[in-house]
């Protein structure tokens, strides 16, 4: 799925205000450049239920995978703080991660700043 593909994979949790605030940001880069040539995924700290609560009142246009405390806890033997985006090139090679964020609309304009020109240079 993801080789072949750019991939932007972000993690976060709902009550987790910059990890929020980027959301507005995300989806504009989404708009942008569709998902052809970019995979879009979430992978979010809470449950499925709670996740797709908030994404009611929260639209997201990313793939979203629940109960991620499972996955970089005992997959990766990670801790991260939130959020944390990881941007991965074509051959399935992490080229820039990053993590903490803003708040209002410096998180917009934050994460357009730090996916966009890598996407415009990858793709």
């Amino acid at each position: 799925m993801l080789q072949g593909k750019m991939s932007i994979i972000n993690f976060w949790f709902t009550t987790c205000p910059p990890c929020v605030a980027e959301i507005p940001g995300f989806n504009e880069i989404v708009a942008k450049y569709g998902t052809d040539k970019v995979n879009f995924i979430s992978i979010g700290k809470n449950s499925k239920t709670e996740i797709e609560q908030f994404l009611e009142k929260h639209p997201w246009d990313f793939l979203h995978i629940s109960n991620e405390e499972g996955i970089v806890q005992n997959i990766f033997k990670i801790q991260l703080g939130y959020p944390t985006t990881y941007i991965i090139n074509k051959e399935g090679v992490i080229i820039k991660s990053f993590s903490g964020g803003a708040i209002g609309e410096e998180a917009t304009a934050m994460i357009k700043e730090k996916v966009i020109p890598l996407l415009e240079k990858e793709i």
